[in-house]
């Protein structure tokens, strides 16, 4: 079987699309985030990123939402295998 690689959701680029893996915050947080639908296996791609990459627009079950950097920093996403590149800043965190 083919291995799929992990990245944190905070290291996405603009045009990078992937499938949610995991989503590990607090309470509060992971709460908020799935209630809008950032849940495991949800299809996401990146829209847009601030000058400060302080926000992301992601398109998220076909909706645009923005969110903080440093909420995306706890969410694993699988980049699609088209779109993944050894020559990107996504820290690798292993396999299935």
């Amino acid at each position: 079987t083919r291995q799929k690689m992990k990245a944190y959701l905070n290291n996405i680029k603009v045009g990078d699309r992937g499938t949610i893996a995991e989503v590990s915050a607090d309470n509060h947080i992971y709460k908020r985030l799935t209630d809008i639908g950032l849940t495991k296996g949800t299809e996401i791609e990146c829209l847009q990123i601030n000058a400060g990459r302080s926000l992301a627009v992601l398109l998220v079950r076909g909706a645009r939402l923005a969110f903080r950097f440093e909420d995306l920093t706890n969410i694993l996403y699988t980049p699609e295998p088209n779109k993944y590149s050894m020559k990107s800043e996504v820290v690798l965190l292993g396999t299935d």
